[in-house]
């Protein structure tokens, strides 16, 4: 019987945005049950974004895990461990129903394990504690009960082995467990390289109320209604963070570990020198919020940074899968290397590769706050129109550069929003919108020259296409040069010409050089930038 059933599994394998969206689909349904049994300390149902966020990527690196353990355990059953998660997930429901009829219609309390070190270890050994109305109330250990047996029956029937099943069960147990009681673990840790005075509740509190970036969670023009609220609220932000980079790492493990190949053809593409473009304008946001008001970040406000900076590498991923989709007849003359013209990967594929980094990049924005989730919407909206048809700017000159520029507007306004004090538009000085935008309209023609025999066979209008390899080249390093003047002009810094003199000389010799290396332009900017970041930090 468990044969037909893996059987009929590995048939009807779903493609991995189809499987997040019925999880998704299935989860909902727990999360609209739970909001009817399980009473919020506000008052307030859990029906907000915030919370279901937070909700979705608990569950969602708890299945990974789960899946990764049955790959692990079953490896007959690899293909057909996500959908036998899917039907995990069915049993999600359960828990609120039944905790809702032994109250009486009331509800109970499912929070979190929020214990000092020896209450967790003594909870774990107990199966959640003593308490069974509140915390791992009765309708999460059967929930919980429920899937280890079923685990330990499933690995017993198919290894025929005592000793691996009772190791699958006691994993399973394990990753529902640590994922429950996640914010005590992560006080418990903070507790060893820190202040060791405060129990695990008042370690989360502080971490909450005590961070710069707790503004960030609701729009600036509104206000939180209570204390109260405005814990949960930022809680689920914070916890929301740290299963978000779980959630990333797992799904990066079972990735690899399903479609190596694709992945490691993906990862090849990754052009760090424009990612690593994006993440130094993004922290050069925070630098300048910084020099206007001086601020100490705590662990929750690194982590919003972590988020905030994995939010543009994924949009960058997310533009590089729209460039190389719609741009596959360019790469077959001038990129033969890339994913798709090598063969390494389908069109179908890409896009498919593209809507999760989508998906990621828009989590991430999300969790790093409102302002930051606008400009990740607003850079990804961008790049798009830039890239792919129908509109496909970036075949009309000067502007498919006007937009690259407001593209790199928008990670340095994500930096500084998401840790400046004053979200007040007038706030960021309107002298660097415009230098910002005028910089990289100019230094972004560089791009050209590495594809100009493409441009130039599919009939898109650069500099390089229009006036030639000799005169494109020293036109654009002619314009490339002259946006690092501009640094020192908009930052009123002379200081910044010693830098700038020798990137913009350096530059034009390597736009003229034949044959042309971009690699050589990134080294140049990257170097300025750190003179850059040198000199604004000490205040030269």
């Amino acid at each position: 019987m468990l044969e037909n059933v893996r059987e009929k599994l590995s048939n009807s394998t779903p493609t991995p945005i189809q499987w997040l969206v019925a999880s998704a689909c299935i989860l909902m349904v727990r999360f609209f049950l739970e909001s009817l049994s399980n009473p919020s300390l506000s008052g307030m149902v859990a029906s907000d974004a915030p919370t279901l966020v937070h909700y979705f990527l608990f569950f969602l690196s708890v299945g990974l895990a789960l899946m990764l353990l049955l790959q692990f355990v079953l490896p007959t059953w690899k293909k057909a461990s996500p959908q036998l998660i899917l039907l995990g997930l069915s049993i999600t429901s359960l828990p609120p129903i039944i905790d809702w009829v032994i109250s009486g219609g009331k509800g109970l309390v499912m929070t979190y394990l929020i214990k000092s070190p020896a209450d967790t270890i003594l909870s774990f050994l107990t199966f959640f504690g003593t308490d069974i109305f509140h915390g791992a109330t009765i309708g999460i250990r059967v929930e919980v009960a429920i899937v280890i047996i079923g685990v330990g029956f499933i690995v017993y029937c198919v290894r025929k082995r005592i000793a691996m099943a009772l190791f699958a069960m006691v994993m399973t147990y394990m990753i529902i467990f640590v994922a429950g009681s996640m914010p005590g673990i992560i006080a418990a840790i903070a507790s060893l390289v820190g202040d060791r005075s405060s129990t695990a509740v008042q370690f989360i509190q502080s971490s909450v109320l005590d961070s710069v970036t707790l503004s960030n969670n609701i729009h600036s023009t509104l206000r939180y209604a209570t204390l109260v609220r405005m814990m949960e609220i930022g809680f689920d932000f914070l916890i929301g963070r740290v299963f978000y980079i779980i959630t990333i790492g797992l799904s990066l493990a079972w990735f690899f570990t399903n479609y190596k190949e694709q992945v490691r053809s993906i990862f090849s593409n990754l052009r760090p020198e424009r990612v690593g473009h994006y993440i130094f304008l993004v922290l050069l946001g925070v630098l300048i919020a910084y020099r206007q008001s001086s601020f100490v970040l705590n662990w929750n406000d690194w982590l919003s940074l972590l988020i905030l900076l994995l939010a543009f590498f994924f949009s960058c991923m997310y533009a590089i899968s729209v460039n190389d989709v719609a741009d596959v007849d360019i790469d077959n003359i001038s990129n033969k290397g890339r994913p798709i013209p090598s063969g390494a990967i389908s069109q179908y594929e890409m896009s498919t590769v593209g809507i999760l980094f989508l998906v990621s990049a828009l989590v991430a924005g999300y969790l790093s706050g409102y302002f930051a989730f606008f400009c990740i919407l607003a850079f990804n909206a961008l790049y798009y129109i830039y890239s792919a048809p129908l509109t496909r700017f970036k075949r009309v000159p000067g502007l498919s550069a006007f937009i690259i520029g407001l593209c790199c507007l928008s990670a340095v306004l994500a930096g500084y929003f998401t840790f400046s004090s004053v979200k007040l538009v007038s706030s960021f000085p309107p002298i660097l919108i415009v230098g910002i935008v005028s910089i990289f309209f100019l230094a972004q023609h560089i791009k050209d020259l590495k594809d100009i025999d493409g441009d130039r066979a599919e009939g898109i209008m650069t500099i390089p296409t229009i006036f030639g390899p000799l005169w494109g080249g020293r036109i654009v390093g002619i314009l490339t040069a002259a946006s690092y003047f501009i640094v020192p002009f908009i930052a009123n810094n002379p200081a910044l010409y010693f830098g700038a003199f020798p990137a913009a000389a350096a530059t034009y010799m390597i736009a003229t050089r034949k044959p042309f290396r971009e690699m050589p332009i990134f080294i140049v900017y990257g170097l300025f930038a750190i003179f850059l970041v040198v000199v604004l930090v000490i205040k030269i």
